[in-house]
């Protein structure tokens, strides 16, 4: 109603009430993969800010939400409502961008309102949708009482919006990423990690992952530490007799640039073996990071919670996997130890062996990054602080069948070097 009012003005009001009675009807949706975010904000007085968190729900940029309404239009009707539907550019919140557009044909649905009185054994989720405009009241007073705003809700100390109404609908099973909102995780629950959205107006370049990786490690244990007054050996890579964990089992910290701009940004941290409780607390009350050099503060949001450690649904499943970061050898090479393309390749194949990867069928050499930005593996810091930097190759790897998630190899893999992600 919105967009009619004030984009299609010269429009015929008849049909355009018409559209909308038809639309008053509960539609049915069908829904993608949802995670479950929230943006912390403060909420400024004159005296003080407190502290809130906004949430939201998000999908990814290339899954589509269809809706539903059990009607049909005349010619005109159909005409106008494509003009409507075109010129809808958010839903919401003015952040909430949208492509909307009118599409024939039969199209799945998954999400559905129950019946009254009706107990769901699925996910069901409470929705906000408009009274059905009926000989109850004029068409002409069901749009005044449709556009009714909060300010005046709230003025006359309104319930509910005279038009408005809920209605129960189901939803089904594991299509939510995040299993909790905050907090501890049920006991029952096992998690192996988190994925991270980053949100700054300067994001750091993808070079940098070494550095942001070892500033995140460095963060998430002063949040653990400082609550539970312990050592985590799994965030911290040190075990329980002070000596370094071997054997891949604390978490790889991996920044990734996961459009390809040159930047990062999202951290997905992710353990062999499930996390605590007070690991995963620690993890989900880590919200932001500073920059150096006077750059803004990196915003962090977790946007799926890692059920199993070598699955994702953010990442598509690949047979092919490219160098996103360098790798960098764990060891040297020395004379007799043969052709060295040869046994570089040797090493890559040990390195995944360690991370429980097969043998690939081909290892391809490449001499810098893929994007809109490339880099020169020698443009990346490959060293952690105090360190000397080490050599970095980049590889285009092919297994015979396909890997779900992006994994790290070689020395300081757990920091962000050596980063494969899906190539295909």
């Amino acid at each position: 109603m919105d967009t009619w009012k004030r984009k299609l003005t010269h429009s015929d009001r008849n049909v355009a009430m018409s559209i909308l009675a038809k639309l008053s009807k509960v539609p049915k949706f069908y829904l993608p993969h949802i995670s479950y975010c929230s943006v912390p904000y403060y909420l400024k007085t004159d005296k003080s800010a407190t502290l809130i968190y906004d949430s939201f729900a998000a999908i990814m940029p290339d899954e589509k939400i269809y809706v539903l309404w059990d009607c049909s239009f005349t010619e005109p009707e159909k005409e106008l409502f494509e003009k409507i539907v075109l010129n809808v550019n958010y839903l919401g919140r003015s952040e909430s961008f949208v492509e909307l557009r009118v599409e024939d044909g039969e199209n799945p649905i998954n999400c559905f309102p129950l019946p009254a009185g009706k107990i769901s054994e699925t996910d069901i989720i409470r929705v906000a949708v408009p009274e059905e405009c009926n000989e109850n009241r004029t068409r002409e007073q069901w749009i005044k009482d449709i556009g009714v705003s909060t300010e005046m809700v709230l003025k006359k100390h309104l319930n509910n919006p005279p038009a408005l109404k809920f209605v129960y609908y189901h939803i089904p099973k594991n299509i939510v990423s995040v299993g909790y909102k905050g907090g501890l995780l049920p006991s029952d629950k096992k998690t192996y990690g988190v994925i991270y959205e980053l949100n700054s107006t300067v994001l750091p370049l993808i070079t940098e992952s070494i550095i942001i990786a070892e500033r995140f490690h460095k963060k998430i244990l002063g949040i653990y530490n400082k609550k539970y007054k312990k050592n985590s050996p799994t965030l911290s890579g040190i075990d329980i007799d002070g000596s370094i964990m071997k054997g891949h089992r604390h978490i790889f910290i991996s920044p990734m640039d996961t459009n390809r701009d040159g930047r990062i940004d999202h951290i997905m941290v992710r353990s062999s073996t499930p996390l605590t409780q007070e690991e995963t607390y620690s993890l989900n009350i880590m919200k932001t990071m500073y920059q150096d050099n006077g750059k803004p503060d990196i915003q962090m949001f977790p946007v799926e919670w890692l059920r199993n450690n070598n699955e994702s649904t953010l990442f598509h499943k690949s047979k092919i996997f490219i160098s996103q970061t360098p790798f960098v050898l764990t060891k040297h090479y020395r004379k007799g130890r043969g052709d060295y393309g040869i046994w570089l390749k040797e090493q890559v194949t040990e390195e995944l062996s360690y991370i429980g990867l097969p043998a690939p069928i081909d290892i391809c050499p490449i001499e810098k990054t893929d994007g809109q930005h490339i880099f020169l593996w020698l443009d990346f810091c490959r060293n952690r602080k105090n360190e000397t930097p080490g050599r970095g190759y980049g590889f285009r790897i092919t297994f015979d069948h396909q890997v779900s998630i992006p994994f790290n190899i070689g020395r300081f893999s757990h920091f962000g070097l050596g980063l494969f992600i899906p190539d295909d």
